[in-house]
C-alpha cells in the first residue's frame, strides 16, 4: 500500500462537509499522505465565500481558512418536503424506512387510522408498506405516472402498484401534495393536493429532501447545474478545487446514495493529492423485499436508443416480471419481480457487461436458465 502519492507540495488540504464523502475523503488522504494536513469545516462553521485567487475559503466566523486543495461536499439534507404547513404534529420525515418510532407513539397517542407517505420511491413504498402492518389505511402519492418510476420501466412498476393495491396501499399517481390542513388541536386533519383533491389524513410521512449546496460554489465562479459540475477526476471547472457527495454532478447526474458518496469522496482524495484515478460511476441498482414482492431493478432499464434491445417475459397473474436489456449483445441492465433466486446471477452478469450473444436466441425462445450456462461458462 502506498503512504504518498503524487504532488509533494500539497500541504493541505481543506474538506467541507463531514458527511460520507468529506470522511472518506479524509481517511483516503491520512492513508495516502500522511504528513498532508487535513481540515474538515463542519456544519456549524460553513465557509461564506471561496478566495480561489489566494486559495482560501472565508468561515461563518471570520476566520479565513488557505488550502492547497479544496475538496467540496456539503449539501442540505433532511430538510422538510416542499408542502406548506410541514411540520405541523402528525407531519414526519424519516430517511430510513424503519425509522418510524415517533410516527408510532403519534399513532399510539392519537389513535391515529389514515396515513398519507409523500413520495412513491424505494422509500416511500417501504415506509407505506411498515405503516400498513400497523393496520393504518395508507395512501401513497407519486408526482409521476407510476412508482419508483426512475428504476422500474411501466410495466413492472404497474405490477408492482397492482400488488400494493391487494396488501391495501393505495397509489395515486401523477400527484403532488400542496399543504397540510389541521384541526383545532393543531394537528394534521388533511392534505390539499395540486388537483384540488382534500385527502383526510391522521399521519403524513415524506423522505428528507436532498439540496445540493451549490450557491457558494457559483458565487465562487465554479461551473454548476443542479450540482457542483466535475469531470471524471471529480475535478470542479476550478483546477484546485473538487467536489463529491450528493453536491456534485457527474456526466449530469447527482447521486445521494451512501455508497456513491464514499467512491466519489475516494476518488476526489487521491486525485487532490496529484493521481489521475478515474471515476467510472456506479451501476445503480435496487431491492425491494417487502411481503410478497421480490424485486430486483439493476442498470440501464429501457430500450430507449437506437441499437439497444429488451427481452422481455411478464406473467402478470403469478407476479413474476423479467427483462433484459442489452447492446451488441452486452447486457446493459435488468429487471427482475418474482425471480430471488435468479438475482445474484443476474447482478454479476451486468456488473460485467456479459455477452448475450451466444443465449440471445434461447432468450427469446424462454430458455432463461441459459444464463447460469453462460456465467459457468465465462
Amino acid at each position: 500500500m502506498r503512504t504518498s502519492v503524487g504532488d509533494s507540495s500539497v500541504g493541505c488540504i481543506v474538506i467541507v462537509g463531514n458527511g460520507i464523502a468529506g470522511i472518506t475523503a479524509r481517511e483516503r488522504v491520512h492513508l495516502l499522505h500522511p504528513t498532508c494536513a487535513v481540515r474538515i469545516v463542519e456544519s456549524d462553521a460553513l465557509p461564506v465565500a471561496i478566495d480561489t485567487d489566494n486559495r482560501q475559503i472565508l468561515l461563518a466566523t471570520g476566520e479565513r481558512v488557505a488550502y492547497d486543495r479544496l475538496i467540496l461536499t456539503s449539501s442540505h439534507s433532511n430538510l422538510a418536503p416542499a408542502i406548506d404547513g410541514f411540520g405541523t404534529s402528525g407531519s414526519f420525515v424519516v430517511s430510513e424506512a424503519d425509522d418510524l418510532a415517533g410516527v408510532e407513539n403519534h399513532i399510539r397517542c392519537h389513535h391515529a387510522h389514515k396515513a398519507i407517505v409523500a413520495g412513491a420511491g424505494l422509500l416511500g413504498l417501504e415506509a407505506a408498506y411498515r405503516l400498513r402492518k400497523m393496520d393504518l389505511a395508507v395512501s401513497v402519492l407519486a408526482d409521476a405516472e407510476h412508482v419508483i418510476n426512475s428504476q422500474l420501466d411501466f410495466r413492472s412498476s404497474r405490477l408492482v402498484q397492482h400488488r400494493l393495491d391487494k396488501q391495501g396501499i393505495k397509489i395515486l399517481t401523477d400527484t403532488e401534495a400542496v399543504s397540510l390542513g389541521h384541526d383545532n388541536q393543531g394537528r394534521v386533519n388533511s392534505i390539499y393536493l395540486k388537483d384540488g383533491r382534500v385527502l383526510p389524513t391522521d399521519i403524513v410521512v415524506a423522505g428528507p429532501r436532498i439540496s445540493p449546496s451549490v450557491e457558494l460554489a457559483k458565487t465562487a465562479g465554479l461551473a454548476t447545474r443542479r450540482g457542483i459540475l466535475v469531470d471524471d477526476y471529480m475535478q470542479a471547472s476550478q483546477p484546485e478545487i473538487y467536489a463529491a457527495g450528493e453536491v456534485a454532478e457527474h456526466n449530469g447526474i447527482t447521486r445521494c446514495h451512501p455508497s456513491f458518496a464514499a467512491e466519489q469522496g475516494e476518488v476526489a482524495a487521491c486525485n487532490a493529492l496529484g493521481d489521475k484515478r478515474h471515476y467510472h460511476g456506479r451501476i445503480p441498482e435496487i431491492s425491494l423485499r417487502l411481503t410478497g414482492i421480490d424485486l430486483l431493478s439493476i442498470g440501464q432499464i429501457d430500450a430507449n436508443s437506437n441499437g439497444v434491445y429488451s427481452i422481455v417475459d411478464e406473467q402478470a397473474e403469478s407476479f413474476r416480471y423479467r427483462k433484459l436489456i442489452f447492446t451488441a449483445g452486452q447486457l446493459l441492465g435488468a429487471i427482475l419481480i418474482g425471480y430471488p433466486d435468479d438475482a445474484g446471477l443476474v447482478t454479476r452478469l451486468v456488473k460485467r457487461g456479459a455477452d448475450l450473444s451466444p443465449v440471445i436466441s434461447a432468450l427469446h425462445r424462454g430458455r432463461w436458465n441459459e444464463l447460469a450456462r453462460l456465467e459457468a461458462a465465462a
